[in-house]
């Protein structure tokens, strides 16, 4: 009894995770890729795969500025919640060495001396807000990712929008019950992880240029 419980309970919790994720991505959907969007979106996964540190670091200062305006009026508060999350140093380290990014150390303090600089900009509200989320590690930062930026992003863009987003989550997490577990498929995606990875990379950079209305 007591085994099938935890497997309950983690299958909720994977479930949960899922579709998080899920909406996370599914907001990025709105935007319109154009030819341009795509290249950008290309060349930056290229760029990131062949020069990993300063095409990281420009990735992470371009998110910490995009997360900006989740709270409060400064775009500094990004900055803060990102430099916070560093208090997982291991968690940092390690995700930014299988990622190929020399002296990781010298990039984690890059974006710790970032958000030193916007404390003093916050407010006592989204200072605190930065620093309480932010303590908590990659972890609350990928919660706060999905279940308020995303959020956020979705309702400013209208009621149309916060429907095309619940349809295309759904449809997103309908697609982690497909036969992902197949051998054939495994061996793909574990070959490929890292480019994988920089291609959702480029992607993202893609999102937040759209987003500030430079492409």
């Amino acid at each position: 009894m007591l085994v099938r419980r935890v497997r309950r309970v983690r299958r909720v919790r994977t479930n949960i995770i899922r579709a998080l994720f899920a909406f996370f991505i599914a907001h990025g959907f709105l935007d319109t890729p154009t030819r341009t969007y795509i290249a950008c979106a290309a060349t930056y996964a290229t760029l990131v795969h062949i020069c990993a540190f300063p095409f990281m670091l420009i990735f992470v200062l371009l998110s910490m500025h995009h997360f900006g305006g989740d709270v409060g009026t400064s775009r500094w508060f990004g900055a803060v919640l990102f430099a916070a999350s560093t208090t997982q140093w291991n968690t940092w380290r390690n995700t930014l060495l299988w990622l190929r990014v020399n002296k990781p150390d010298i990039f984690i303090y890059c974006v710790i001396t970032v958000g030193a600089c916007g404390v003093k900009q916050l407010e006592i509200i989204p200072l605190i807000v930065a620093l309480g989320v932010g303590a908590g590690g990659p972890k609350y930062l990928f919660i706060w990712a999905c279940c308020v930026h995303a959020g956020l992003s979705t309702v400013h863009r209208g009621s149309k929008a916060v429907v095309a987003i619940a349809c295309i989550t759904l449809c997103i997490f309908s697609t982690f019950y497909l036969p992902w577990k197949h051998p054939a498929v495994l061996k793909i995606s574990r070959a490929h992880k890292k480019k994988i990875a920089c291609t959702a990379i480029g992607v993202a950079v893609a999102h937040m240029v759209h987003t500030e209305g430079y492409i």
